[in-house]
Parts: structure tokens; C-alpha cells; sequence
């Protein structure tokens, strides 16, 4: 009984975790095929996760030619860092990633949901505008030291 016991949490486990990662793993494999096979495979991928993609064809074409337009003026690629996530209950995230190039580097943004069992694309935007953000984060008021303290209710 204890074996059959462990055997069933085991498995759960494991489920839940390959449920809690198969989000990130959209992302991963979005990065594998920008590097490898250019912005427009990416976003192709990235978009053929979202069931009502080929409603937005001429949203996703759009998106394809401004961004590659951006990438070409940028330079040279070297990469990308994770930024942040955040997340509302279990079934939306947000993921967040520094790309990097010669001149400037840019955002990506994925905003990922899961209806039902699997992960796919709510939304997709990219920028260059994050400068500012961190320049309004650094600001003296926002800084938790200058934040006065709750005093505890007793």
C-alpha cells in the first residue's frame, strides 16, 4: 500500500512540475529558433501556440516586419537575459527578457495563458522604451528606505 502510495504522489509530481514549466518552455524554444532561424520563425512559433493565430495573420506579417525593420538598426545580436515574471493565479504569466544588440537593446514581453491544460500566446510586444521605467524605479520616493512604515494595529 505505501509503495502504491508513493508511486502516486511521485507521479504527481511530476506532472505538476512539467504543468508549472511548460510555460517556460515556450519561451525556450521561441529563443532556440530566434538565434538559429531569425525573428520571423520565432515569432511564427511563438504565435502558432495561440489557436486564433490565423485570424491575426496580418497583425502577425505586421509584427514580423516592424521587428525585423528594429533588429536590422540594432547591429549585432549577443543574447538575451531574463527580466522578471509575474503571474495572476496559475493560468496567466508574464515573462519578461533583455535582448541584447550593439546598439541599444530591446524588450520582449510575453504574456502566456492557459485556458485548459496547455500554455499558449495571449500577447506579444517588444520595445525600447524600459530605460525610462528604470530611471522612474531609481527615483528617491520609490526607493523602500523613504517609504514610511505601517505602524503595526494593536
Amino acid at each position: 500500500m505505501k509503495k502504491i502510495l508513493i508511486i502516486i504522489l511521485t507521479l504527481f509530481c511530476i506532472f505538476n512540475i512539467y504543468g508549472q514549466s511548460s510555460s517556460e518552455n515556450l519561451i525556450t524554444t521561441f529563443f532556440d529558433k530566434f538565434e538559429k532561424e531569425g525573428s520571423n520563425s520565432a515569432i511564427d512559433y511563438i504565435y502558432s501556440t495561440n489557436k486564433s493565430s490565423n485570424v491575426l495573420k496580418n497583425e502577425v506579417d505586421e509584427l514580423k516586419t516592424k521587428l525585423t525593420k528594429t533588429i536590422e538598426l540594432l547591429g549585432k545580436y549577443h543574447g538575451y537575459e531574463y527580466i522578471v515574471s509575474k503571474s495572476v493565479g496559475t493560468s496567466l504569466i508574464l515573462y519578461s527578457y533583455l535582448i541584447k544588440y550593439d546598439r541599444q537593446p530591446i524588450r520582449f514581453t510575453f504574456i502566456l495563458y492557459k485556458a485548459d491544460n496547455e500554455w499558449a500566446l495571449f500577447n506579444f510586444l517588444y520595445d525600447a522604451k524600459f530605460d525610462e521605467e528604470l530611471k522612474e524605479a531609481a527615483k528617491v520616493y520609490r526607493l523602500l528606505e523613504n517609504i514610511p512604515l505601517i505602524p503595526n494595529n494593536k
